[in-house]
């Protein structure tokens, strides 16, 4: 078998060539690797990942191969990083289905994974960064819930402090799911500079291998609470408006199966597609709003006009009386106007305006805390047919 190789570092090339193969060429540099693949005639690519700096070429020069019959074998740090699990994902997007550790590479090792070379990639292999279950007690009542403000007040605030409430009382797995394609903020309010999620999980409703495995390559854990899961929104609109519906409704049942409970951000806008997607498949709809009477007034009108149309069931709506404080309207006045069971209060807290969550906030937790109670979670029992679906056991 006649392979090119890019490797860039001599004391692993020596060890990739001592491979039973015919090696036509290396090249280190990848833009020119990118060139070269419109002359060179070869049956196979072995190429390591640390030589892209996150110029985008490592997955440009696969897809490139992977269209001309090249079968493509990254080479990769581990399978249990996220940013490794980030790159794995996207390139098992553009049809790469082989990789290979670097501390593990052998000449042989590569020899046989070109020689039988994988239909599809084996998701097994992210066994180890899996959705932690095993200290986490699964719910059977798995749910969905969608946050939607339809006056914008405080959405994507109330949707991860949910979710991560969540996450600590009930001890179940939460995903926090960014469906806002106009102010895709969950990353920025889980304090990273995410770009990798909601755009890698459409892509693969595009190409049909959109799989709970794969789910979990693309979502990302909080660096402070276990259990709690997230998944950024695109950073594009032109992704969005190349996605349609059903695309959304796949990303959601599907994270409905992987995780105990979601929690969707969606845009005040409630024709736009995720919005739509997370309010029909929510469970229970949570919607912020402020106790004043014009916006309690235009709450009143939309949910009438909701249920005119049969557009959503309203029984599954809940209010939350958001950012209260003195000049509010009473408890008694709010709820005597709105339309809405009122589920609870969320103060208005200034930290807000400086941090880009409250989670280790005393009162904001045991606010949002409170809610959780009010949507009747349950969370108990072992997760028995779940786990044994993924072969997942406690230990």
């Amino acid at each position: 078998m006649k392979i090119f190789i890019a490797i860039g570092n001599d004391s692993l090339e020596e060890v990739v060539r001592t491979g039973p193969y015919e090696i036509v060429d290396a090249e280190a540099n990848l833009q020119s690797l990118y060139d070269l693949l419109d002359f060179v005639q070869v049956e196979g690519l072995i190429i390591n990942r640390l030589l892209d700096h996150g110029e985008g070429l490592l997955e440009k020069i696969s897809e490139k191969a992977v269209k001309k019959g090249i079968r493509v074998v990254v080479l990769v740090k581990d399978f249990t990083g996220y940013e490794e699990r980030k790159i794995i994902t996207g390139l098992v997007n553009v049809g790469v289905t082989a990789f290979m550790e670097l501390d593990k590479v052998t000449g042989e090792g590569l020899a046989q994974i070109l020689e039988k070379y994988p239909e599809k990639f084996d998701f097994g292999l992210f066994a180890e960064t899996k959705v932690e279950y095993r200290e986490v007690v699964h719910s059977v009542f798995k749910q969905v819930f969608t946050v939607y403000s339809p006056t914008g007040q405080g959405a994507t605030t109330l949707a991860a402090h949910l979710a991560a409430a969540l996450a600590k009382e009930s001890n179940s797995s939460v995903c926090l799911l960014d469906y806002n394609p106009i102010k895709p903020w969950i990353a920025r309010v889980m304090d990273t500079k995410a770009e990798f999620g909601l755009q890698q999980a459409l892509d693969a409703t595009t190409k049909g291998n959109l799989t709970p495995e794969l789910l979990q390559g693309i979502v990302k854990q909080s660096k402070n609470i276990k259990n709690l899961y997230f998944m950024a929104g695109i950073s594009d609109l032109n992704d969005y408006y190349t996605s349609n519906l059903v695309q959304y409704e796949e990303i959601l049942q599907k994270l409905r199966f992987v995780f105990d409970y979601v929690v969707v951000d969606t845009h005040s806008y409630y024709d736009m597609l995720p919005t739509d997607a997370a309010l029909r498949l929510a469970d229970k709809i949570i919607l912020p709003l402020e106790a004043d009477k014009y916006t309690i007034e235009h709450v009143n009108r939309l949910i009438k006009m909701f249920q005119q149309y049969e557009d959503y069931s309203i029984e599954k709506f809940n209010a939350v009386f958001n950012a209260y404080e003195g000049h509010s309207l009473t408890s008694v006045e709010a709820e005597s106007i709105l339309k809405l069971p009122v589920i609870g209060y969320l103060s208005y807290l200034t930290g807000y305006r400086t941090s880009p969550n409250l989670f280790g906030h005393k009162k904001a937790m045991q606010e949002h805390g409170n809610l959780i109670k009010k949507l009747d979670v349950k969370a108990s029992g072992p997760a028995g047919k779940w786990q044994r679906l993924f072969g997942i056991g406690r230990r």
